[in-house]
């Protein structure tokens, strides 16, 4: 297999959804790694591991996760958050058939990762997680931890010729109603008439 060759995906019904799942080595299972992709990306983004992980004798289960790809999309805010989202990832090793996995996550695949090691420890073998640390819990909310990092990007660009950096959304003035829709916290009406 090679990351050309990348599965054809099978749609299977998981925690209330049903989920786009791309799936190689089934002949390996036993030892199962289930990868999950991060924003804005799809189970695609792992193409070229696929292949290094089968050949290393993997049962590799890749999902769209809900909301991307041609995985259900619920119209709830709350249909996403993290007990969804671990939920699925659960289903998904009941429907296989697997007490546990190695999971590996990217992104917010990793947020989900981790999430998912703290709701089912017993569920989770490893966890290899890349791009995102573990957010540990402090004194500050979550979503206001990272609003320095989101108004020091606001201000200096990776591109100054891209949209993104002349679009007003990143402006520093953005940054609050940025944190607070990403957090979906108590969103006011006048707010969501804003982003429109």
């Amino acid at each position: 297999m090679n990351s050309s060759d990348f599965p054809q995906p099978v749609r299977i019904p998981v925690n209330g959804v049903k989920l786009e799942v791309f799936e190689a080595g089934r002949e390996d299972a036993g030892e199962p790694i289930v990868l999950c992709h991060g924003w804005p990306e799809l189970a695609y983004s792992w193409r070229y591991q696929v292949p290094a992980l089968v050949a290393a004798g993997y049962h590799v289960i890749v999902p769209n996760q809900r909301g991307y790809g041609n995985s259900a999309r619920p119209p709830k805010v709350t249909d996403y958050d993290i007990e969804h989202l671990a939920g699925d990832l659960v289903a998904l090793l009941d429907h296989y058939g697997y007490e546990n996995a190695t999971f590996v996550g990217h992104d917010w695949g990793a947020i989900v990762v981790w999430g998912l090691t703290l709701l089912h420890p017993d569920r989770v073998n490893k966890v290899i997680n890349l791009s995102v640390p573990y957010p540990e819990r402090g004194d500050v909310p979550w979503v206001d931890s990272w609003k320095p990092c989101w108004a020091a990007t606001s201000t200096s660009s990776t591109s100054i010729d891209s949209p993104a950096s002349r679009t007003p959304f990143w402006r520093t003035t953005h940054v609050d109603s940025f944190a607070t829709c990403i957090g979906r916290t108590n969103l006011p009406q006048s707010l969501v008439r804003e982003w429109r």
